[in-house]
């Protein structure tokens, strides 16, 4: 990862860096650690900086590519020397970059620059300017650099100025602004301020001149400002202005009593504290950490110390004074606590698992060992570097023990224990930051919890200390009461009286303000209640001689509290205090209830009601029935008592009103069957009081007749039943036929045409049923068809069928001869005149059909195929014949491969493919018929055989002119006849051949095979027999005259003269003698006929091509020349 520039990460050349960088800022002027110095990345130009961060153009990210500038940095100080420290340096492959001492390139190269060379170096200017010039290539980029630039004298720094605030420390609201101004500030003479740098104190900056700043959070704030020159220099006075952000107080206001009624009054009183703030960190505290049971868990919780100066290091052991926890467990034996500081660095607070030599089952606190997931009681168990009881595992092994009470056991004494390990270890851990308390449950079934823990440090760690509270007056400009209808304050305007008129909700505002202008205010509502809204109600018992009932209902809106009752007058009353007291008055009496709230006299409503004296009613009814079904019957109702005269209201069974009688002695209704409510309800004279009396009027069931039995529909002197069933009425009931049936039935009816028959049923009263009437219906004769006569070939099927078929009951059987069956079709197949009939019968009484046909036959002449030839090889030609005696005969031609063809009794068709082939005829006489025959398998066509073969080898050479021929004409072949180009013959399958091998050439080969039948194919191929280069050149030749041996000439086979030349060489490289012909020696004179060259090795180089391949090849030897 890229380091990132401006971060804390620790690079090898700041250490080496730092010794240099030392002294060259020894004598230059501080820098405010919060005075940012001008940042200068490499760009074309000329600065005057005294003090600034110089980088490569990539900052943070690497340089580029492909990058040229140049950049003079020349002090803003007359007569001071520019310097350079690099803090890190890192280029690219071919990447420089230049200082030079001077103004511009011209100037004297002090340092050249490339891959990591400047870093941690120090380069300076003799002439006051340094003059950097960079390049880099495209080969690669890297980091860059981060450089310091300084001056040799110190600067003539500014002078920051903060206008004073309206008052110091300047008190404030939370999130209120306020306005700095740092115009004022100036810089030494000749020089001019370019930054301003403000903190306000909340970890913001501001860079204006003029800045204005919100503080949201309460608390003390000091604001500070520096600012630079152009040349880098910073001011190092100090100035500062403190800004004081008030707290938000604590307001308690309450209100006495929390409702009332309109008219009545309600006290407010309000009070106000105000906040401390202070820097003292608040204790560092943590909440409730469950502990349930676990092998090996462990359970984390943590608080985090902040408040301390940045970077405040543990140094002691004191300086966490001590540690406690609130805890409870119910087995000591099974824990480890650590504590972890925001470093990393732990100590072992207690560690019975490891460390314990005591009893494990020793308690923690208070637990409930009985049930888990119960809290218990915690006690406080606190460890410090030396405590006042030695470490928990000395302590439980001496037995420092407490008596539980939840369960009861030894538990741990609460107090102050030894840490196992020393608070030493934490020397060197950050104090801000988060600390980690670990606890291990190491063994199952004990669980506990911590119901909290803290952190204790030594309060000499704590920064100055500083407080304020702000402040509030005892008068009514900084606090009061506002809201409707207030009719009393006290002087402090704290304390209020209000006497609302309506009811309602009023809000009453509490408003404080403080000594820093800040105002803060809470609400209180009061309700009004309004007066109850009530309505006196009486209600009749469910005994006309029990006392009325009375109540009060309350309407909304309900007023809130206790409600009284006051009922009068109390004569003839249960209870006249309560809200629904009985009533018995002797006369008619009016009753007056008065309701009010509880504590609310002025809370209150009358209302009354009427109650007649008791009263008796009752009633009975008598009750005529319907003679017959749907006819009327009569309900009469007798009334008795003391309230008439009645009112009568009468209803069905469906709640319709049906009648209403006012003022009446009694009642009657008449009406049909049904069940009937009728209410008697008491009249002037009564108390209200009703009856309700319920009759039913009945009446007998309808008269019924339903006709039962089979079908009436029959055949021709079949018989019909005719049956009815009769039901319902009165005393019994009678059938009543039509057509002079007597009695009941059934009947039996034999009609000789349709009629219709018809039935009704009387009862003993008279009641008649429905009459019903029933339909005989007979089914037509038979009848069907058959043609008179059918003319057919013979042997031909002919379908006959029974046309027309009617009558009947249509159950048909046919009968064709053989029986009765179910098919009105029959087939025949004749070889002769015949007569067919059939019969035709029903599944009743209905009377047989016959009818008949007679079948003629016509006579055809017999079918003989035959051909001309039935084997042949491919194409194959056949002529087909149908012998004709008739002269006239059509033929439809099948010839079994696909194709057909209608045409004479003979035809001729050729065969393309060998195979089997049936052929098929069918013949049509002149007198209609048709006969059809097919001979199987009739033609056979051979395949011919098709001539292909091959050789190996491939290809053959002079070398080994050998070829082995292989025929691959498959198995139709059976003779086999080879030409070897004229050079010989064979009729083997696969021959042996020997071509000439004196030259290469192609030959033509030709294989000529026959089948069976003698039919043939021939295929002709050419077979190339390549030539071979081939070179011999001697080692050695003895030019001396004698006629042996004379000539040095190079021999061979299949050499291109066109392609060739030699060189032969002496021992200097000369030629001595070069041809481009084959035929021509070296007589071993230079050139053929220069001098005798002298004996000795003579190297020589022959290029030579292949005359039938154009193969080329390069050879080099040497030759001895002998004499």
């Amino acid at each position: 990862m890229r380091p990132v520039r401006g971060s804390s990460c620790t690079n090898p050349l700041n250490r080496l860096l730092a010794p240099l960088l030392a002294a060259i800022l020894a004598g230059l002027a501080g820098l405010p650690s919060a005075q940012a110095q001008p940042v200068v990345l490499m760009h074309d130009g000329v600065d005057s900086l005294c003090n600034a961060v110089f980088y490569d153009s990539g900052y943070n990210a690497d340089h580029g590519n492909g990058e040229y500038s140049v950049l003079t940095f020349c002090p803003g100080i007359p007569g001071a020397l520019s310097q350079v420290a690099f803090l890190q340096f890192q280029l690219g492959p071919g990447d420089v970059l230049n200082i030079y001492d001077g103004p511009n390139t011209g100037s004297p190269l002090l340092a050249s620059g490339t891959g990591t060379s400047l870093a941690g170096t120090v380069v300076a200017s003799t002439t006051g300017c340094l003059t950097f010039e960079f390049t880099s290539d495209a080969a690669g980029v890297a980091l860059g650099w981060e450089a310091q630039i300084l001056c040799d004298q110190p600067c003539a720094e500014p002078t920051a100025v903060i206008a004073p605030l309206a008052a110091d420390p300047l008190k404030i609201c939370p999130g209120e602004t306020v306005a700095f101004d740092g115009s004022g500030s100036f810089a030494a003479p000749g020089r001019v301020i370019t930054s301003h740098l403000w903190h306000f104190g909340d970890g913001t900056t501001g860079s204006l001149a003029q800045e204005v700043h919100a503080f949201p959070a309460p608390g003390e704030y000091t604001v500070t400002l520096s600012v630079t020159d152009d040349i880098g220099c910073v001011s190092v006075n100090y100035t500062e202005v403190t800004v004081r952000v008030g707290t938000v107080p604590e307001l308690d206001v309450g209100l006495t009593p929390p409702t009332i009624c309109a008219g009545e009054t309600a006290t407010l009183v309000g009070a106000t504290q105000g906040t401390v703030w202070t820097n003292v960190p608040l204790p560092f505290v943590d909440g409730l950490t469950i502990l349930p049971d676990g092998s090996g868990v462990s359970y984390t919780a943590g608080v985090n110390i902040s408040g301390f100066p940045a970077g405040t290091q543990i140094t002691s052991g004191t300086d966490i004074t001590q540690v406690c926890l609130v805890m409870e467990h119910s087995y000591i034996g099974d824990l480890s606590v650590t504590l972890t500081c925001p470093n990393g660095t732990s100590i072992t607070l207690f560690d019975e698992f490891n460390l314990g030599t005591g009893p494990g089952n020793t308690y923690l606190g208070d637990p409930d060992d009985l049930t888990t997931g119960i809290p218990g009681i915690g006690w406080q168990y606190c460890f410090s570097n030396t405590g006042a009881f030695g470490p928990i595992s000395v302590e439980n092994a001496a037995g420092n023990y407490t008596t539980s009470t939840i369960t009861p056991g030894n538990s741990m004494t609460p107090g102050n224990y030894t840490s196992e390990d020393p608070f030493t270890d934490f020397v060197g851990c950050d104090l801000n930051g988060n600390w980690t308390l670990t606890i291990t449950d190491n063994l199952y079934i004990d669980d506990g919890f911590i119901f909290s823990w803290w952190i204790e440090v030594d309060p000499a760690l704590y920064p100055a200390v500083v407080e304020f509270t702000p402040s509030y007056g005892p008068g009514c400009d900084s606090t009061y009461w506002s809201g409707p209808d207030i009719v009393w304050q006290d002087p402090g305007c704290d304390s209020v009286l209000v006497a609302p008129a309506a009811a309602g909700t009023y809000d009453y505002l509490y408003t404080v303000t403080d000594d820093h202008g800040c105002t803060y205010d809470t609400t209180l509502t009061l309700t009004v209640t309004p007066s109850p809204t009530i309505d006196a109600v009486a209600t009749q018992s469910a005994s006309c001689s029990d006392p009325v009932q009375l109540d009060v209902d309350l309407l909304p809106p309900l007023a809130p509290g206790v409600h009284v009752y006051q009922w009068t007058p109390a004569a003839g009353l249960t209870n006249p205090n309560i809200r629904d007291p009985l009533a018995s008055p002797a006369v008619p009496t009016w009753y007056v209830v008065h309701v009010t709230l509880a504590g609310h006299p002025l809370c209150g409503a009358v209302d009354s009601v009427l109650v007649n004296p008791i009263t008796v009613l009752a009633n009975d009814s008598v009750v005529t029935d319907a003679a017959c079904q749907g006819e009327p019957g009569t309900i009469q109702v007798i009334t008795t008592g003391t309230g008439g005269p009645w009112d009568y209201t009468w209803t069905d069974a469906a709640n319709d009103t049906v009648l209403a009688v006012i003022g009446a002695n009694g009642s009657s209704f008449n009406g049909p069957a049904g069940t009937y409510t009728v209410v008697i309800a008491e009249g002037p004279n009564g108390n209200g009081c009703t009856d309700t009396v319920t009759a039913t009027i009945t009446e007998p069931p309808a008269v019924t007749i339903a006709l039962v039995g089979g079908d009436t529909t029959i055949c021709r002197t079949g018989t019909a039943v005719l049956n009815a069933v009769a039901g319902g009425g009165s005393g019994g009931v009678q059938q009543h036929w039509s057509n002079g049936l007597p009695g009941d039935g059934p009947h039996n009816v034999s009609p000789g045409a349709n009629s219709t028959y018809s039935v009704f049923a009387l009862d003993a009263n008279g009641c008649s049923s429905d009459t019903l009437e029933v339909a005989v219906t007979l089914l037509p004769f038979m009848n069907f068809s058959l043609p008179d006569t059918v003319v057919t070939c013979p042997e031909v099927p002919v379908g006959l069928t029974a046309a027309g078929v009617t009558g009947g009951d249509g159950a048909y059987s046919y009968d064709w001869g053989a029986g009765p069956g179910p098919w009105p079709t029959d087939t025949v197949i004749p070889t002769a005149t015949q007569t067919i009939c059939m019969t035709l019968r029903d599944g009743c009484e209905t009377p047989a059909v016959t009818r008949c046909t007679v079948v003629e036959v016509t006579p055809i002449p017999p079918l003989v195929l035959t051909a001309d030839s039935t084997l042949g090889c491919e194409p194959f030609a056949v002529q087909f014949t149908v012998e004709d005696t008739t002269g006239g005969a059509q033929v439809e031609w099948d010839f079994g491969d696909g194709v057909t063809v209608d045409g004479p009794p003979q035809v001729g068709h050729a065969y393309g493919d060998p195979g089997a082939y049936d052929v098929t005829a069918i013949v049509t006489w002149p007198n209609g018929c048709t006969d059809t025959t097919t001979a199987v398998g009739m033609i056979t066509v051979l395949a011919l055989p098709q001539a292909l073969f091959s050789w190996t080898p491939q290809p053959p050479t002079v070398l080994w002119p050998h070829v082995q021929f292989h025929e691959e004409s498959g198995p139709n072949a059976m003779t086999f006849d080879w030409d070897f180009a004229g050079l010989g013959s064979s009729t083997a399958t696969d021959p042996l051949f020997t071509f000439p091998s004196q030259f290469g050439g192609s030959y033509p080969v030709t294989l000529v095979v026959a089948n069976i039948l003698g039919c043939a194919d021939s295929t002709t191929r050419w077979v190339e027999v390549r030539d071979e280069l081939l070179v011999y050149v001697p080692n050695t030749f003895t030019p001396d005259g004698d006629g042996l041996n004379e000539v040095f000439r190079v021999i061979g086979n299949d050499i291109d003269k066109d392609e060739f030349q030699l060189l032969i060489f002496d021992r200097w490289g000369e030629v001595v003698f070069s041809s481009t012909d084959p035929a021509e020696g070296w007589n071993g004179t230079v050139g053929n006929g220069g001098g005798p060259v002298v004996t000795g090795v003579y190297p020589w180089r022959l290029r030579v091509a292949s005359l039938y391949g154009q193969e080329k090849r390069e050879i080099f030897g040497h030759v001895t020349v002998l004499k």
